[in-house]
C-alpha cells in the first residue's frame, strides 16, 4: 500500500533505497498479469537504481508480457551486462538472462551455432554452481534448447530434450500440473514433423487425462490450448475434419467464457 500511495503522488524525489521497493511490486503485478503497471513500477525502479541488473531484468519480463519482443530482448541483454559486472560470469543470474534473452531471439531471427555455444555456457554455469537440476532455471535452460533444435528441424532432439525436461517437472511438480502439461505439449509439433501419429494419439490422450486434473480456472485456459494444438496437428496431416472439430470446440469453449462474463 506504501508503494501504490507514491505511485499515486507520483513523488520523483524518493531515495533510491526505495527502488526495492517499487521492484517488488512491478513483480507482484508480473504475477498477477498486469504487464503494463508493472512496468510502470519497474521503471520507476530503473529511474532510481539505473544499474540494478534485477530491475532490468524484471523490466524485461514485463515487455515479454505486452508482446513487444524488441524491448524485452534488449532488457535482457543489459541485465546480463550489469550481472556480469556484479556478480561475474559464472553467476546463475548471469546464465539466467543468456536464457531469457535467447528465448526472445528464438521467435524474432533464425539461430546458428553461436546460440549452442551461448545456451552450454548458461548450462555449465548452472552445473558449476551445483544447482538443483529440479530447479525452474533448468527447465528453462531445456527450452531454449528445444527452441534452437526446432529451428534447426532436429526433431529427434527436441523430443529427446523435452523428455529431459518432463521428467525433472514430474520430479518438482509431479505429473498433474500445468507445467507437465505445458511440456507435454511442447512435443507434439515434432511427433507431427515426425510422422508419429500413434504417440500423438497417445500424447493427447494423456492431455485430456490431465486437464481434468487442474482447478476450473487452469482447466478452460489449458483446454484451448490442447485443442488448439490438435487442429495444428491434424491440420498440417490433412485430416481436415478432426482439425476442424478441435477448432469448433475453442469457438465454443470461447462463447462459454464471454457468457460467463456477461
Amino acid at each position: 500500500e506504501t508503494a501504490r500511495s507514491y505511485m499515486e503522488m507520483g513523488d520523483s524525489s524518493l531515495i533510491p533505497e526505495f527502488s526495492s521497493v517499487y521492484n517488488n511490486l512491478g513483480t507482484i503485478y508480473l504475477e498477477s498479469g498486469s504487464s503494463p503497471d508493472a512496468i510502470i513500477c519497474l521503471e520507476k525502479a530503473q529511474e532510481l537504481t539505473p544499474d540494478s541488473p534485477e530491475v532490468i531484468f524484471n523490466l524485461g519480463y514485463a515487455y515479454l508480457g505486452l508482446g513487444n519482443l524488441p524491448r524485452a530482448r534488449q532488457m535482457f541483454e543489459e541485465s546480463r551486462e550489469l550481472y556480469a559486472n556484479r556478480y561475474g560470469r559464472d553467476h546463475p543470474n548471469y546464465a539466467l538472462a543468456i536464457i531469457q534473452g535467447i528465448s526472445v531471439r528464438a521467435r524474432l531471427e533464425p539461430f546458428d551455432e553461436s546460440v549452442l555455444r551461448e545456451i552450454r555456457e548458461a548450462e555449465r554455469i548452472l552445473i558449476d554452481n551445483q544447482i538443483d537440476p529440479a530447479d525452474p532455471m533448468y527447465v528453462e535452460c531445456l527450452d531454449v534448447y528445444q527452441a534452437y533444435y526446432f529451428k534447426r528441424k532436429d526433431y529427434d532432439k527436441v523430443i529427446e530434450t523435452g523428455e529431459r525436461k518432463l521428467e525433472l517437472i514430474r520430479k518438482r511438480e509431479g505429473r498433474q500440473s500445468a507445467e507437465y502439461l505445458d511440456a507435454l505439449i511442447s512435443l507434439t509439433g515434432s511427433y507431427s514433423y515426425l510422422g508419429e501419429r500413434e504417440i500423438l494419439d497417445a500424447v493427447y490422450e494423456e492431455s485430456d487425462q490431465l486437464l481434468s486434473s487442474l482447478n476450473e480456472e487452469e482447466m478452460q485456459d489449458w483446454r484451448n490450448v490442447v485443442e488448439s494444438s490438435k487442429a495444428s496437428t491434424y491440420y498440417y496431416q490433412e485430416e481436415y475434419d478432426l482439425a476442424r472439430r478441435s477448432l469448433e470446440r475453442v469457438v465454443e469453449m470461447d462463447k462459454d467464457r464471454i457468457l460467463e462474463q456477461e
